[in-house]
């Protein structure tokens, strides 16, 4: 029990200290505190919907009183859900549409971060980075219109080209077939340029001494990359956090210990 009163009493007085030297910064996390339960928090109430039958949210006085005017069923609209033929189907494609983002796109933004930063026409690079980074800004609706404007069956540039090679034309958008293909190309064309200025900005903030430690130490480009690069940029692969610190030595890029990397 002494120990418990002495442990909140290191808290409290940790927490005045911190206050004391801290204390000044603590307006500026309003701001993030009220955009968090504006945005985050507050439409978490919504989720009552899911208890409730066919709320009325555009025939209400406000959305509001069309979630609360509505009957209550408790967990009918769930026992619906799981109850109908489609929802294996459904959840299925959702696995196995993750797993492919993850194993075929993750990879991707890190591969061409990497291309990118070995290029040595800095035109070249600023760039790719431009053309790359548009996509992220277009709304899901302009993404849609673009992949139907080329893969159209009638009007479509590709299904164009195939007619003019003597072939029949492809229902891309009406095939159950292309349907995965069409989606992780469309996310993976919206999405990339962000996620690869991302890793060409972790790339840009490491060490440059220990690639230079590791060229001395005899490291192929590719080696450098394996040792170096990729370790470096791996934390914000990981979803954030700070970098681990690198010693700026040959031994930190040494695999397994060996005295030298290119032998």
């Amino acid at each position: 029990m002494a120990k418990v009163k002495l442990n909140r009493m290191e808290r409290k007085l940790r927490f005045k200290s911190d206050m004391k030297r801290y204390g000044n910064l603590f307006p500026f996390y309003i701001p993030a505190v009220v955009f968090a339960l504006v945005f985050s928090y507050m439409p978490m109430l919504g989720l009552v919907m899911a208890f409730k039958e066919n709320p009325n949210l555009l025939g209400s006085s406000s959305a509001i009183a069309g979630i609360l005017e509505a009957d209550w069923v408790g967990l009918q609209n769930f026992k619906m859900i799981f109850s109908n033929p489609k929802f294996l189907s459904a959840l299925s494609n959702t696995l196995i549409i993750s797993f492919l983002k993850i194993v075929l796109i993750f990879p991707l933004p890190i591969v061409l971060a990497i291309i990118i930063n070995e290029m040595r026409s800095l035109p070249l690079k600023r760039s790719l980075q431009v053309v790359m980074y548009i996509p992220y800004f277009l709304s899901w609706a302009t993404i849609a219109g673009v992949f139907v404007s080329i893969l159209a069956t009638e009007t479509g540039v590709v299904n164009n080209i195939i007619a003019a090679l003597g072939h029949e034309r492809y229902q891309f958008l009406n095939n159950n077939d292309f349907f995965r293909g069409l989606l992780l190309l469309s996310s993976s064309w919206k999405d990339i340029g962000w996620s690869a200025v991302t890793y060409i900005a972790a790339i840009t903030a490491l060490d440059p001494a220990l690639n230079e430690a590791a060229r001395i130490d005899g490291a192929t480009k590719f080696q450098q990359i394996r040792y170096v690069t990729i370790p470096g940029i791996m934390p914000t692969a990981y979803g954030g956090g700070q970098r681990p610190r690198l010693r700026s030595s040959a031994a930190a890029v040494r695999p397994n210990g060996h005295p030298n990397i290119g032998s």
